[in-house]
């Protein structure tokens, strides 16, 4: 229920994956101010964003924001959980599409520093309809150990 989503502190992420909503990059907000936290925009590609929160050396936040589809031929070709992107394209329905791996090794990195001097830390992947897909995708790969080891 919408209850259980608000509960879930999801709801906090909200603006995050909407200023990653615009497809051209002068649109995008670099700075989010999101109750007491500033997050930073530390990468940005046509289909997510990512966001810091960094409190000194002891804490650090991160969002990978993934946007859904908008609904354009464009996206349906290109947008990375695009159920046809695979057969419009011709490539294999095995091939892994054009993800944040980078993005998220890069954060991984970040984080674990933090954590390896006493800090705290996470990395948080949100995402709006298609982007949810894609998210799922990426904690998949994290999940097998890609955000950790170069795997």
């Amino acid at each position: 229920t919408y209850q259980d989503l608000e509960n879930s502190g999801a709801l906090k992420y909200r603006q995050l994956v909407e200023a990653a909503a615009p497809f051209a990059f002068g649109q995008r907000p670099q700075q989010v101010q999101i109750g007491d936290t500033l997050w930073l925009c530390v990468d940005s590609s046509p289909y997510w964003m990512g966001w810091v929160a960094q409190s000194a050396e002891s804490e650090c936040h991160c969002v990978v924001a993934l946007r859904g589809q908008d609904g354009s031929v464009y996206d349906s070709c290109n947008h990375p959980a695009s159920p046809v992107h695979a057969f419009i394209n011709g490539s294999s329905e095995n091939d892994v599409p054009d993800l944040p791996l980078e993005l998220l090794r890069s954060l991984s990195e970040r984080v674990t520093k933090v954590r390896d001097n006493g800090g705290q830390g996470s990395i948080t992947l949100a995402g709006f309809s298609q982007g949810g897909l894609a998210a799922l995708a990426c904690a998949l790969w994290m999940g097998g150990g890609g955000g950790k080891n170069g795997g």
